[in-house]
Formats: C-alpha cells, structure tokens, sequence
C-alpha cells in the first residue's frame, strides 16, 4: 500500500507530496513534480532530478496498525508504543538521524 507519494527534489530541496488522485505538484524551482496521491506514482522532470521519499508498506502491516490506533483501552501513548512493536516485529527500523550540537 502506498502510503506517502513524495519526492525530494535535487536542484531546490523542496519535497513536494501528492495528497490525493490528480493532485499534481511541483518543487519550488519547477525542476520535478509528482502526481496520483496513494493511487499512483507519476514523475515529472529528469530521472537523476529527484529523490524518492514514497512510502510504501504492506496491506497486513497497516491493518495491524489500524488496530493499535482503534484501541479503546490505551492512551495516546500506549497507542504509538503498540504501532512501534507492530513495526518491529515485522521488521521495519525507524532511524533516528544523527543530532549535531545546537539542534534540537
């Protein structure tokens, strides 16, 4: 399942995103675009223009994490702590990038 349909573009940095079908959108400088929301990946501009920033995961791994968030019982907390162990026990890592000093 297509979660996230977005791209980062390599000349301006913007990351324009698709939200829906036929919401066509272009980086700030114009170089690339993306289309087609969760339906459909469409690219606009050079192959070596952009960088892939889609997110993609499987239809059972989404269901497992619908579940979590449906979950009367727990707090807001409980909630992302049961999404955080359906990622990870299906394999998926989520890294933390690297805090230079100053940044917060």
């Amino acid at each position: 399942m297509l979660l996230q349909n977005q791209i980062r573009c390599n000349n301006c940095g913007d990351t324009p995103f698709s939200s829906h079908r036929h919401h066509f959108s272009y980086c700030k400088c114009g170089d690339v675009a993306v289309d087609g929301g969760m339906d459909y990946l469409k690219r606009t501009g050079k192959p070596d223009g952009y960088t892939e920033m889609s997110i993609f995961m499987e239809d059972h791994v989404v269901k497992k994490l619908r579940t979590c968030v449906n979950e009367k019982l727990n707090n807001d907390l409980g909630k992302i702590c049961g999404m955080m162990r359906v990622l990870r026990d299906e394999g998926y890592q989520v890294n933390k990038p690297e805090i230079k000093n100053g940044d917060c």
